[in-house]
């Protein structure tokens, strides 16, 4: 599937660096993720990403290089002549640091944690932008509604059964919805697979979607990652992840409120998707479509299970 020496070549031509013993990582989604002692290969995967996805990708990886060099807990990413992503004939990869940590688990992990988590996560959303240009931040009330319109017609049972509720949640999004976010640096997929954690150490890691857009995505992708339980929110977690966070800038548990519905507006096309409602669906992608399916459910309760 993927050329490895020829990419081992091209490191050493390139970076100078002479490795061997690839381990093939687990994860990735099509990707190739292979361990060569301290550094990562990460090879994209030509059916994931077309050339302009890999544009993209390239893109938002300028924020995951500004980020590293400016705080702690980023995965170090390395360059060539400017370049993060290599591209080498038909193939395209990029050369990480390894990070030692495993991926936090909603079952056991700690408020100490969660805090940790939260500060991490203050830190990079209060990154200047200043130097960066050009951007827009799209309007997630208009991409929703023209999702639901192209999709409304011959769903799925399943599916149908939602779109009485969806329809009255967008009713209830006001137009004005963006007054309650900040703009900047959002790495926009903050879910566990995307952390490593070991004991007091925290790194973040794939910034493939990393853009300038409404923080508050961020937040409510880590509380409905890690302090959530299939069938309810834990407010300890919750609040520790508001602590930490406001070790570096302000909020609240309405805060948390705006960034669940925020998440919910931006993934519900995501996954609210015939595949994901199958029974052979991928246990990961499931329960990104269960963690949707219930904030949908419970949208008009939000509040009362944060206890506000």
């Amino acid at each position: 599937m993927f050329d490895l020496e020829a990419i081992l070549r091209d490191i050493e031509d390139k970076f100078g660096l002479r490795l061997q013993g690839p381990e093939r990582l687990s994860g990735g989604y099509l990707n190739g993720l292979y361990k060569l002692g301290s550094y990562v290969v990460k090879v994209f995967s030509r059916e994931r990403y077309s050339k302009d996805q890999l544009v993209f990708v390239e893109g938002a990886l300028v924020y995951q290089a500004y980020a590293q060099d400016r705080m702690a807990g980023i995965c170090g990413i390395h360059s060539h002549e400017g370049q993060v992503i290599q591209k080498l004939g038909h193939q395209a990869y990029m050369l990480m640091s390894h990070e030692a940590g495993d991926h936090p688990d909603p079952d056991t992990v700690s408020l100490d944690q969660m805090k940790l988590l939260g500060k991490t996560c203050g830190h990079l959303h209060d990154l200047s932008i200043d130097k960066f240009t050009g951007y827009q931040v799209e309007d997630h009330l208009r991409s929703l509604r023209a999702y639901v319109a192209k999709i409304s017609e011959d769903l799925p049972d399943e599916m149908a059964t939602y779109m009485d509720q969806v329809k009255k949640i967008i009713l209830d999004i006001p137009p004005d919805y963006h007054k309650h976010h900040t703009i900047g640096i959002t790495h926009s997929d903050f879910s566990r697979d995307n952390m490593l954690m070991r004991d007091q150490d925290l790194v973040l890691i794939d910034f493939d979607r990393a853009r300038i857009a409404y923080q508050a995505q961020d937040l409510g992708r880590a509380v409905m990652g890690l302090a959530f339980d299939g069938k309810s929110l834990d407010s300890h977690k919750i609040q520790a992840l508001i602590e930490g966070y406001r070790q570096v800038k302000d909020l609240d548990l309405d805060g948390i409120y705006q960034a669940l519905r925020l998440t919910w507006m931006i993934e519900f096309q995501w996954w609210f998707q015939p595949a994901f409602f199958s029974p052979t669906c991928k246990p990961k992608v499931k329960r990104f479509n269960q963690e949707i399916m219930w904030m949908t459910d419970q949208w008009f309760n939000l509040r009362g299970h944060l206890g506000l």
